[in-house]
Order: C-alpha cells, then sequence, then structure tokens
C-alpha cells in the first residue's frame, strides 16, 4: 500500500486547512484571500469548469475528466499545476457555442466580442493579464493584421491555430493557464486553450441532428442553426465521423448615419461617391440615406470529417479535414454619438456641416459598413504508435486561411486634438466628404510538424520529449480609398496626377516565418507522492518580411526615393531569434485527493519585422524597423484537490508574472502599422475554483480571480514626425514620442479587469415524463481600461458587467431532449472593446458590444449508440 492511500480520511477535512494555509500565507500578502476563497466556499466545480457536474455512482461524487494537457492521457487531479478542462456535454448542456461563451465558463478569461468574426485574423484572447494590445483594435479598428501573436495559444485538435470555431462535437475543451512555453511554444506565454474534436468510434453506428431557434432583442428577424453528426464504422477498426453545421444569427444594430452615395464607382475603383449635399457643388457635405436595421447579422458554416484506423492494438492512426466559411455584413459596434451638426471640415467651407442622427446601444454612427468574411480549409494526420516503453506520435498539419476585413477609416483622418490630424493636409487638402474605405485581404497558409515520444507511466522517472517545425507563409493586401477625391482636387485646383485615381494607399506584405524546435520534460518521483519536473525548449525562429507600402494620391513627395511616382515605400527585413524557455515544478500529495504544488515557468512570443521604413518622408528610426522576442517568467503555488468523497473538487494558486520587452501593435507617428518593444511589466494575482454537487440534484460551480497587471519600469518610444528626414522638405530628424510622453511605471495595462467571478448551477428534476434540468450561469468583470497610455484619446474605460444566462431542459426520453433558454437575461451591453477617439465625440466613436438578450427554443435527436 502506498503513501497517499494510508493516509486516512481525517486528512482530507483538517489537514486540509493546514496545509493549505501553510504553503499560501508564506508567500503572498493576497493569499489570504485565496485561502478564504477555496477553503470557506463550500462548493462548486475546480475542474469541469461551470458544467454540470454529473454524479459518477451511487456516492454522488462528480466525474472526472481525462486530459491529455502533458501529452499523456491522467486525470485532472494528477496534473500539477492549474487547468480546467470542460466536457463537451458541458458545454452543449449550457449552450455555449462559441469562442465568446468560454468567459462565462473559465474564470479569469476574456475575449473582446466581435460576434462570429476575428478581424484581421486577430487572436483577441486575454488569461492571467497579459495583454498590451488595445482590446478591440484601439485606433485600427480591429482590421490590421497583428505583426504581433497573442499571448494565449490555441489548439484545435494537435494544430496551433486560431480561427472563429464553433463548439460543436467538441470532447472538451482544456485550459492550460501560465506560460506553457516547453511543451506550446511560441504564443504559451500567457496559457494555452485545447479544443479537442470527439474522435470517431469503432463500436458504434451512431449520429446527433439538432436545431435551433430563437430572438434577439432589437433584430428585424430570428436566429436559427441547424447541426448533425454521424459515426460510421466502416470495419472493426476503421470508422468515420463527419459533422457540419450552419448558423444564422440577426443583426441587432441599426445603422442610423449611413451616407448616401453617387450610383457606380468612384474614379479607378468600385467604391461609390458621397454624394454632395449641394449637387454640383464638390465643397459640399454629406447627404444622410435612410436608417439601416440589423446591419451586424452573420452566416456561419462548417464541416469536418474524420477518419480513424487501427490496424493493431498498438498502432493508431487518425485523418481530418475541416472546412469553415464565416460572414458578417458589418461590424458588432454602438456609438455613443449624441448626433447633431457635424462639420467634417471643422468650418474650413462653408456647407459642409449638416445633422447627424444619434447613436445608441443598438446604434452605429459611423458612414459605411464593414463586412467581414474568412475560409479556412484544414487537414492533419495524427499518428501514434506504442512501443512498449515509450509512445511515439507524430502530428502533421496543413491550413490555409483567408481573411477579407474592411474598415471604415475615417475616423482616423479627423482633426480631433491630440489625433492624428490628417485631413487638412495634402493630398487631402480639406476634403468634405472623405470616407476613407480600408479594405484587407489577408492569409495564412502554414504546415506544421510535430514528433514526440512520450513514455509510459514509470515508478522512478516519466519523460517527454520531441521535436518541432513550423512554417507560416503570411500575406496582407490592404488598399485605402477616399472615394470622389480626385474630382473635388480638380474641382478646387489642386489637380492630382495619381494613375491609381481614389486609391489614397494601399501596402502588399509576404512574410515567412520558420520555428524549429526541440523539447522535452523529465519528471523524477522521489517518492510515491514527491514529483520534481524539469522542462526546456531550445528554438531557432527566423522571419523575413517583403512588400511595399505606396501612396499614389500623393505621388513622389510621399515616395522612399522622393522619385517613384506611386509614392512607394519598400520594406525588406529580416529577424533570426536562437533562445530557450525553462520550466521547473514540484508536487507534493498529502493524499489522492489533496495536491499542493510549486512552478517557475517560462512563456514567450516570437519577434519580427515591424516593416517601418528608416528613409523616406514617413520613415521611422532603424532601432525601429524589428521588434524583439518578449519573456514570461512566472512563479507561482497552488493547491487542487477534493473532499467528501468528491462531492466537492477545488483549485487555488497564486502568480506572479514578469513580462521583459513586451510588445504591442501600434502606428507611427506617420500613421503607418507596426509593432514595438516596450519595457518591462508584471502581472500578479490569485484564482480559485469550487465545484460540488449538493445533492444528486443539484451542482454549483464558483470562480474567482484577482489580477494586478501593470509596467513596473517606465519607457517611451521615439519615432520621426512626418517628413522629419527629408531636408528639402524642413526634416531635420525631428523626433516625438509614440504616445505624447512617457509610460510611467505602475501604469495598469490594456484590457485587463482587475476581478472577475463566475457562478453556475444545474438542478435535475426527474419526472415521470423524462427529466427537466434547469441550469443557470453568470459572470462578473470589473472595469477595464482599453489603451496603454492613459491620456491616449483612443483610451476608453469599458464599464464592469454582469452577463447571466439561464436554460431549461426536457428530455423524455436518453434519445431527445427539448432547450428552451434566455441568453443575457439582464441585457447587459458587455461591451470589450473600441475603435477610434473616444475622448473627442465625433461619429466615430464605436464601441464594441455583446449580444443583447436572447430569447430560443432548441430540439436535439440522437440516434443508434449503446
Amino acid at each position: 500500500m502506498n503513501k497517499r492511500s494510508m493516509l486516512d480520511g481525517n486528512l482530507r477535512h483538517a489537514g486540509l486547512r493546514g496545509a493549505v494555509c501553510q504553503v499560501l500565507y508564506r508567500h503572498t500578502p493576497i493569499a489570504s484571500s485565496a485561502v478564504a476563497l477555496v477553503l470557506a466556499s463550500a462548493g462548486a466545480r475546480a475542474q469541469q469548469a461551470n458544467g454540470p457536474a454529473q454524479p459518477s455512482d451511487s456516492s454522488g461524487g462528480i466525474d472526472e475528466i481525462v486530459v491529455t494537457a502533458q501529452r499523456r492521457s491522467e486525470s485532472l487531479q494528477n496534473v500539477p499545476y492549474n487547468i480546467s478542462a470542460i466536457a463537451g456535454e458541458a458545454l452543449r448542456d449550457a449552450g455555449a457555442i462559441s469562442l465568446n461563451n468560454l468567459s462565462q465558463f473559465v474564470p479569469g478569461l476574456e475575449n473582446v466580442d466581435l460576434g462570429p468574426s476575428d478581424r484581421g485574423g486577430n487572436n483577441d484572447i486575454t488569461m492571467r493579464g497579459l495583454r498590451t494590445d488595445p482590446p478591440g483594435g484601439g485606433s485600427g479598428g480591429g482590421i490590421y493584421q497583428n505583426l504581433t501573436v497573442s499571448p494565449v495559444s490555441t489548439y484545435f485538435g494537435e494544430t496551433p491555430v486560431f480561427f472563429q470555431m464553433p463548439l460543436y462535437d467538441i470532447e472538451r475543451v482544456e485550459v492550460l493557464r501560465g506560460p506553457q512555453g516547453t511543451l506550446y511554444g511560441s504564443g504559451a506565454q500567457a496559457g494555452t486553450i485545447r479544443f479537442i474534436p470527439t474522435r470517431p468510434k469503432f463500436d458504434e453506428f451512431s449520429g446527433e441532428v439538432s436545431a435551433d431557434g430563437g430572438y434577439t432583442q432589437n433584430a428585424p428577424n430570428g436566429n436559427g442553426s441547424v447541426h448533425g453528426v454521424l459515426n460510421v464504422p466502416l470495419a472493426d477498426h476503421l470508422a468515420l465521423r463527419l459533422v457540419a453545421g450552419e448558423e444564422h444569427l440577426a443583426g441587432f444594430i441599426n445603422a442610423v448615419d449611413r451616407v448616401q452615395r453617387e450610383p457606380g464607382g468612384s474614379d479607378h475603383t468600385p467604391i461609390p461617391t458621397p454624394t454632395p449635399s449641394i449637387p454640383g457643388d464638390l465643397t459640399s457635405g454629406f447627404v444622410l440615406g435612410p436608417v439601416e436595421r440589423g446591419v451586424n447579422r452573420s452566416d456561419q458554416s462548417f464541416a469536418r470529417v474524420a477518419l480513424r484506423w487501427e490496424p493493431s492494438t498498438a498502432v493508431d492512426v487518425q485523418a481530418d479535414f475541416l472546412h469553415q466559411h464565416t460572414s458578417m455584413a458589418d461590424n458588432q459596434q454602438s456609438s455613443a454619438w449624441p448626433g447633431g451638426p457635424w462639420d467634417s471640415t471643422f468650418g474650413f467651407y462653408p456647407h459642409t456641416a449638416f445633422t447627424t442622427r444619434p447613436g445608441c446601444q443598438y446604434c452605429t454612427t459611423n458612414f459605411a459598413a464593414e463586412p467581414f468574411n474568412d475560409t479556412i480549409n484544414l487537414g492533419s494526420i495524427v499518428a501514434t504508435a506504442d512501443l512498449g516503453l515509450a509512445t511515439i506520435t507524430s502530428a502533421s498539419s496543413y491550413y490555409d486561411d483567408q481573411t477579407f476585413t474592411s474598415f471604415d477609416q475615417t475616423g482616423f483622418y479627423y482633426n480631433v486634438p491630440g489625433g492624428s490630424a490628417f485631413l487638412q493636409y495634402f493630398p487631402y487638402n480639406n476634403y468634405p466628404r472623405l470616407i476613407g474605405i480600408q479594405n484587407q485581404t489577408s492569409g495564412a497558409r502554414t504546415f506544421i510538424e510535430e514528433l514526440r515520444l512520450v513514455s509510459t507511466p514509470g515508478k522512478h522517472f516519466d519523460y517527454v520529449v520531441g521535436a518541432y517545425y513550423e512554417r507560416e507563409v503570411q500575406s496582407a493586401n490592404m488598399l485605402a480609398t477616399e472615394a470622389g477625391i480626385n474630382a473635388f482636387l480638380n474641382y478646387t485646383g489642386q489637380p492630382s496626377s495619381s494613375p491609381q485615381g481614389d486609391n489614397n494607399w494601399g501596402l502588399s506584405r509576404t512574410s515567412k516565418f520558420y520555428d524549429r524546435a526541440v523539447f522535452g520534460e523529465l519528471t523524477f518521483h522521489l517518492t510515491d507522492a514527491w514529483q520534481v519536473t524539469g522542462g526546456v525548449r531550445f528554438f531557432n525562429q527566423s522571419f523575413a518580411v517583403n512588400g511595399y507600402y505606396q501612396f499614389p494620391l500623393c505621388g513622389s513627395l510621399c515616395a522612399a526615393d522622393q522619385i517613384n511616382p506611386l509614392g512607394l515605400q519598400p520594406i525588406n527585413d529580416t529577424t533570426d531569434v536562437s533562445s530557450n524557455v525553462k520550466k521547473i515544478n514540484t508536487s507534493y500529495d498529502f493524499s489522492e485527493t489533496l495536491k499542493v504544488y510549486a512552478t517557475f515557468s517560462e512563456g514567450f512570443r516570437r519577434g519580427g519585422v515591424s516593416g517601418l521604413t528608416s528613409y523616406g518622408p514617413y520613415a521611422s528610426p532603424a532601432n525601429l524597423s524589428t521588434f524583439k522576442p518578449d519573456l514570461a517568467k512566472n512563479y507561482e503555488i497552488g493547491v487542487k484537490g477534493s473532499f467528501l468523497d468528491h462531492r466537492v473538487r477545488y483549485f487555488g494558486d497564486i502568480y506572479l508574472i514578469n513580462l521583459y520587452n513586451f510588445q504591442f501593435d501600434g502606428f507611427s507617428l506617420s500613421g503607418i502599422p507596426g509593432a514595438y518593444n516596450g519595457s518591462q511589466a508584471r502581472s500578479e494575482g490569485l484564482e480559485a475554483q469550487v465545484e460540488m454537487t449538493l445533492t444528486h440534484q443539484l451542482s454549483a460551480t464558483l470562480g474567482y480571480t484577482h489580477t494586478k497587471s501593470y509596467v513596473t519600469k517606465t519607457f517611451d518610444v521615439l519615432d520621426y514626425i512626418p517628413y522629419a528626414v527629408v531636408p528639402s522638405l524642413g526634416g531635420t530628424g525631428q523626433t516625438a514620442s509614440l504616445f505624447g510622453g512617457p509610460i510611467s511605471a505602475g501604469t495598469k495595462l490594456p484590457g485587463v479587469p482587475q476581478d472577475t467571478l463566475t457562478l453556475g448551477g444545474n438542478y435535475v428534476l426527474p419526472r415521470a415524463i423524462g427529466t427537466w434540468t434547469l441550469h443557470a450561469d453568470g459572470s462578473y468583470r470589473s472595469w477595464e481600461k482599453t489603451q496603454l497610455y492613459d491620456a491616449s484619446i483612443y483610451n476608453w474605460i469599458i464599464p464592469s458587467a454582469v452577463l447571466v444566462n439561464a436554460r431549461v431542459t426536457l428530455a423524455p426520453t436518453d434519445k431527445i431532449s427539448y432547450d428552451m433558454f434566455v441568453n443575457n437575461v439582464t441585457n447587459n451591453p458587455g461591451y470589450s472593446g473600441t475603435a477610434n477617439a473616444q475622448t473627442f465625440p465625433t461619429p466615430y466613436e464605436l464601441r464594441d458590444r455583446g449580444r443583447p438578450r436572447t430569447y430560443g427554443f432548441g430540439i436535439r435527436y440522437r440516434f443508434g449508440g449503446h
């Protein structure tokens, strides 16, 4: 009998309090809060966050979830660090259908709610306070393909990839908190989220079909979705699984200030010209069109096929293919603009003012639509062979993700105090009907191969070793058009010689990224209860960018060489980095139901090329042409376990993460998108979650995080002002702060709430006709800001939010069930990000908001199986 089984039940109760207190009180002043929450909160699920805690047997204990976070199958209790796992059925029963729903289930996990879109292909997930970019895109409006990668990596199966995946036919979601750099590489700085699809089954012909319908407040029509799964055994050890679905979400945003357009396109472009308010007077302002309802409607369709073959008990091979298409007619933003007179040239011309309609929680006041489309095709082959003492796995994948995004960039040109102030300068020359339509197509074609060897569980040691290769080719092509500007310039005696008509500026960029790594973790079992794990990842990463910016409306005056008639500025640069990240972890099992652990781990994000040129009228200093990798060092202690015969489970931890050379995306003083390095920052906090089954019918969950993330070393980034390095245009090398002043130590990081809380529960009512399940879940997050620089005109304090969902499920038999639900019961706007200036009122003062109160009904039918 080992040490764990020799410990009596008293340790699980009295000993629990003492052990946790000793570990936590020694290390942090906020530990008392963690102890109070973990030990005094009698009830909720620790690992299966907010999902239904179904009893596993007559004792009423909670079912365990088997995870593969450490690349081997094991229970959550055995993983010696903080991980949440949500079963796919728990997600389905709670109505969690997209990435935006995960924050309702995982405390401390935040996401910018853009509906089903990921504009620019950007991952906007935040964990453990590691965020330095503005949520929602800030002045960039979320169109630009970020040059930095997210600090939270996401995996679909074995493929590291991010897209707006629907959470349908998912076996489980694993949320690995804290740097996971040794096993999961670049981008796992704040953690990793793994979406594990259900695998084909050899022993059953089965499937299901489901359909949902509903209505969202303020929408002119309804929502609807249909999904299906089919599992087909083809032979004794060969099976096929097909999954498909589509979803339509009605728009709830009304466009109240869309401007009228001329028929047809503008000069050399298909974009219609805004109609002048005085016919024939091209110095006059806009004419408003009628109000358009439900402009943010969306459609998403997907299909997955998986073929699994097990030719022997030692070999398992699975091939997967996924195709998904997402379209959204407009952005999911509301406006704080009060309406009334608006003068687009601030008095420069006499007839430019016009009366605008006011914004509201369901209204956008931008002048043009911002459609979005994304198509991804992903294929993978994963083969595992059992060698006896170890298993070897080869995971090969390739994906092609192509995105189109449009952005009404007009607000970027306005002469707002402290803003870009471009409108009055050449070549815009106070054009009174300027609408900056910016279209971007971006894509990523990526091949990934990982080969790893994982030992079978041993008495004295275990290991994971592997090699990783990634080749990513990204492209971005952007074209900005000011429809009608050439006609205006000719009308006012300022003719343009542009060969591209109304096209103002463009970007064509191709980047190639290579990642080559070897990694490993070695675990020593010093006793049956005490283990120590060390890990390291050695990597070499190279990044190369080729392309150009061009300013055809400006011409040679804006060219890097002052000669090219298209205003060309070439981009051509490379970086190469070789380094390593480390991890050391130890844990001690006081019993089978009480584990205490401590971890030091490192995570990183890759560096790259910013694309800023170092010469010409829009030059930046040479040191800004590339940006360095940033590194996180995490110090963490925690406790996890269960008591009362597994009726109550919990985890709690405290952590401190130091972040060095942190990266952020932004714009140069000339308005060119780039990426930069800051100095040092820190995130410190506590996380706790508990779950319990109060009775056979009632289960509950509770999760809480407290996060303090801030800059720890004052810094500034100095950039050349426009034309600073062109002596013929008065340049003397003048520089200015990118922010308008230094970022002081103590400055709070953007997009990070200090407190989050999740709460959920299920109550099962057995009746003569079937089973009724009552489900409710809710989340709270405190306020957060949107910019790193507090005094930025783009900064806004996002108010705190409470979101509540409720659902009733009737299952007359085990084959069929009916759902009735209300999401966002309190109709909270759930703001999560911004675009454009926020401190100077304009029609472009826009804010990303969540879906309002939504009612619905669903039906699900399952067939086959056992």
